[in-house]
């Protein structure tokens, strides 16, 4: 993820990254927050998985 990121901030004009997080996976959620990925928003039912709907967090990481 790291790399990831440090190749995002080379692209000129880019001013942040945008993720969606299962709402349950809390071990994502923190490790994207140490990144230092803020939430924004979240979106209801937008992940059906085996036939159960899902919350998904959505965060940017602005610089």
């Amino acid at each position: 993820m790291q790399a990831a990121i440090t190749a995002a901030r080379e692209v000129p004009g880019l001013l942040q990254l945008n993720l969606c997080v299962n709402a349950q996976n809390t071990a994502a959620l923190q490790l994207y927050q140490s990144l230092g990925f803020v939430a924004f928003g979240r979106e209801p039912a937008a992940m059906l998985v085996d036939g159960v709907l899902h919350e998904e967090v959505l965060m940017a990481l602005r610089w």
